[in-house]
């Protein structure tokens, strides 16, 4: 395919000049000089503007130089205007990202180590940005870090031939001037013009950042498979059957959403059906474990011979009390060491979602925010722990590793409603009331993945403190008996912050190809 390809080298430069307070005594009288702050600052943006590689596009800059002046303690800001033209049928892409990896405003006097920093985390305003800190911004309001080298941020992205000649885009470039040593701050940034193919997206070029895409995608409105209805704003795949599949290890995985910047996938087949806790121990449970999966024995085995890539042969995992094993993990399945370059360890959230502040909720309570809030224990979050000294342990509220499950949140928030049963009148009504021929649940492409997948969310009950939430066959049930009802294990990790998307559009036939 046909990369057409742009740069704009952008010099930020930022002169700041600090004068110190004066203090003249003579004999007899004390004078005080009035104190003399510099308060000169600029910054400018200096660009070629002569940048057209191809004739089917081009980006220039409306400015040569952007000068801004203020005094010490101010925020300053300014504009640039950068405006696109090609005559791509499928419309085009533009990025901006800075030409190195650390994203620093840096003195050209080398005996001068004061710099500026972009590394604040969320958005800040003039009067949030940290001090001698700068960013970018869209709307001139909400200024967000410069985004590092291999880490381009979507500015703009059409999927449809221009209607005029040419598109601007306006960035605001800010930067709160603090008392720093008088001198020339610089550092190169880049922004970049891509035609699209025919699926919307860049011909050609570098990878495109798994999760900025998925964010860019939601706040385009291009795609009608993604939401963020979740508390947080995460976005997250919804649907009956959506374009979030991804190719990793060989198989075929699903993207259940963006958190905290990272992608979270499932595993599309389950590895098998296996209990989820088990006990040696008649007297735990009548041996039927524990909900807790921070002990339980699947988040052993998912977390040992699952990452065993040496693993060369068969093996077996629990499926009933007493530690049965009686079920074949097939060692092929194993996620390789190539593969477990791509995923994090995770901080995962184990408060169960039906505790209501000490007291087990009523069914019609687990809406999705009602889940969402008491999994990630804004609530109690913990179970019970009985009542007849026979489990007293302590549940943990979390849990730090790789591989884990869906939590039922997962599955509330995948549901698109339909045209007579709005999302939101599915999230504020009871996962154990959408039944299994409901919208809600029809609508749902979590609920689909197989008959009977695990979540990792514990239930509250009194003396069954062995329970833990499971779909039945797309309907949320929560009378799984973590060593009496063994149920299909769906694996579900979370990718590294700097993996991207190389190719594919997200469908079953043409799934996502990671890649860094």
């Amino acid at each position: 395919m046909n990369m057409k390809k742009n740069h704009q080298k952008l010099e930020y430069t930022s002169k700041l000049g600090i004068f110190a307070t004066t203090l003249l005594a003579t004999a007899g009288a004390v004078y005080i000089y009035s104190p003399v702050i510099g308060s000169h600052a600029t910054i400018s943006l200096e660009s070629d503007i002569n940048l057209t590689i191809d004739p089917s596009i081009s980006v220039t800059l409306d400015k040569e130089r952007l000068l801004l002046e203020a005094s010490p303690n101010e925020f300053v800001q300014g504009t640039i205007n950068a405006t696109v033209s090609t005559n791509s049928q499928y419309g085009y892409t533009l990025t901006f990202e800075d030409a190195d990896t650390d994203a620093r405003l840096v003195s050209s006097d080398s005996a001068i180590t004061d710099v500026f920093t972009s590394a604040f985390d969320g958005t800040k305003t003039s009067s949030t940005m940290d001090v001698n800190a700068w960013g970018y911004s869209l709307n001139a309001t909400d200024f967000r870090k410069i985004p590092l080298k291999g880490n381009a941020v979507t500015l703009k992205q059409t999927n449809v031939p221009m209607t005029a000649e040419s598109e601007t885009t306006a960035v605001d470039f800010g930067a709160k001037v603090g008392f720093i040593t008088s001198g020339y701050y610089s550092d190169n940034v880049m922004f970049t013009a891509y035609t699209n193919g025919q699926d919307g997206r860049p011909e050609s070029g570098p990878s495109v950042g798994a999760a900025k895409y998925i964010e860019d995608t939601l706040t385009s409105g291009t795609s009608t498979s993604l939401a963020a209805e979740d508390p947080e704003g995460n976005p997250r795949y919804v649907g009956y059957d959506p374009d979030n599949y991804v190719e990793y290890n060989g198989e075929l995985w699903r993207i259940i959403g963006v958190f905290n910047g990272r992608v979270k996938i499932i595993r599309n087949e389950p590895i098998g059906y296996y209990s989820w806790d088990s006990s040696d121990d008649s007297l735990i449970n009548n041996a039927s474990g524990a909900n807790d999966w921070n002990t339980s024995v699947l988040e052993e085995e998912l977390n040992g011979d699952y990452l065993n890539s040496e693993l060369s042969e068969d093996t077996y995992w629990v499926d009933g009390k007493f530690h049965q094993r009686n079920t074949v993990f097939d060692h092929t399945m194993v996620l390789t060491a190539e593969s477990q370059n791509y995923i994090d360890d995770a901080l995962w959230y184990l408060g169960s979602p039906n505790n209501d502040g000490g007291e087990r909720a009523a069914d019609d309570k687990l809406t999705g925010p009602f889940i969402y809030r008491h999994e990630r224990g804004w609530g109690s979050g913990q179970t019970f722990f009985g009542n007849n000294d026979i489990d007293t342990k302590p549940r943990h509220l979390r849990w730090t590793g790789k591989v884990g499950l869906m939590y039922l949140s997962d599955y509330a928030y995948a549901t698109s409603g339909s045209e007579t049963i709005s999302v939101k009148e599915c999230l504020s009504s009871s996962v154990l009331d959408w039944g299994r021929g409901s919208d809600c649940t029809k609508n749902n492409w979590i609920g689909r993945l197989s008959q009977y997948p695990w979540t990792m969310s514990p239930m509250s009950m009194r003396d069954h403190n062995y329970r833990v939430f499971y779909l039945d066959i797309g309907w949320a049930h929560p009378l799984g008996d973590a060593t009496d009802t063994p149920c299909h294990v769906h694996p579900t990790v979370y990718l590294k912050r700097t993996v991207k998307f190389a190719s594919g559009t997200g469908a079953h036939d043409d799934p996502f190809i990671l890649g860094f």
